[in-house]
């Protein structure tokens, strides 16, 4: 009487495996969110749906677009955060969420080395270094030397000292010795607008506005924050150039929450790399001056401890 029960619990136990080992096989098998934590229209929001676009005819599945911008990053990196490890909900943000805001509140309600798993890079962004036209200020050079000659003369804006703008800029003046004062605003808009009114002298901004506001005569543009030029702006020099060994970049990446599954992050990490490769998608991201990049897992969340830790540095007081 016991052989057959015996048979019919190994018969159960056989057919649990074959209904679950097609589950992560078949990986995704309903749609896929990507929470961007900004709002829609910005560079991050760009990319994100340009690659979510394509993942979703590489998935054969839907990718939901979901903008939940805030408190410097950490509304949308804190819902992911809490969400499910199973590839569904994923995180598409930037350095800010992930090395500033970090290294200046270490009370936020997420921690960055223990609650996400990196995907992989999706773009970087280098800044260019633009000037107000009545700042008298038509160079690089100009710039160091005003600033060294006049330390706290010139007037650089910021979206405050949790942004991008205002961390390149520190590094700036900490690689050439220099000082400005720095002139927070809410965000980075206002800070143009204060820049190309002439209420303030210069700023970090994105390549795209920084070339269509310098095509208008608005603002002039003194360096590129890349290591080399960049194609469309081939006249204006790289920072590096006159300050060797400076190079600064935002850059944007996926994540999901800790505790995915290896094989769900395999095939994520491998479509997110098969679509950065795209021509399509790299010419895309050209054209608003961001450059598609993938990297892998491993390499990813080095890079945020990294640069996290390097942030750290430049901000301590």
């Amino acid at each position: 009487m016991k052989a057959p029960m015996v048979s019919k619990l190994a018969g159960a136990w056989f057919l649990c495996l074959a209904c679950s080992a097609p589950q992560a096989s078949t990986y995704p098998s309903r749609s896929i969110t990507i929470v961007v934590s900004s709002a829609p229209g910005g560079a991050l929001d760009t990319v994100s749906r340009i690659v979510g676009n394509q993942l979703a005819k590489g998935l054969d599945t839907p990718v939901v677009i979901e903008n939940r911008p805030g408190a410097n990053a950490s509304i949308g990196a804190s819902a992911v955060a809490r969400a499910r490890p199973d590839g569904y909900t994923l995180l598409a943000t930037s350095e800010n969420a992930l090395t500033i805001v970090p290294a200046l509140m270490p009370e936020l309600p997420y921690d960055v080395r223990r609650d996400f798993t990196p995907i992989s890079l999706l773009a970087t962004l280098p800044m260019v270094v633009v000037a107000s036209p009545s700042s008298g200020l038509r160079s690089l050079d100009s710039l160091l030397d005003t600033a060294k000659r006049s330390p706290g003369k010139l007037r650089f804006g910021s979206a405050g000292d949790a942004s991008v703008h205002y961390v390149g800029m520190a590094l700036l003046q900490k690689a050439a010795g220099i000082g400005m004062m720095h002139v927070p605003y809410r965000a980075g808009p206002q800070a143009m607008n204060d820049v190309m009114a002439g209420n303030i002298d210069t700023m970090l901004l994105a390549p795209g506005p920084a070339e269509q506001q310098r095509k208008a005569g608005r603002m002039q543009a003194l360096g590129v924050t890349s290591a080399r030029r960049l194609d469309f702006m081939p006249d204006v020099p790289a920072v590096a150039e006159t300050l060797p060994g400076y190079t600064f970049e935002a850059w944007f990446g996926l994540l999901a929450p800790a505790g995915l599954p290896a094989d769900v992050l395999a095939k994520l990490h491998a479509e997110v790399a098969r679509v950065l490769a795209l021509p399509e998608v790299s010419r895309q991201l050209a054209d608003a001056g961001i450059v598609a990049t993938s990297c892998s897992p491993a390499e990813f969340a080095r890079r945020i401890a990294a640069e996290r830790d390097q942030v750290l540095e430049t901000l301590r007081k």
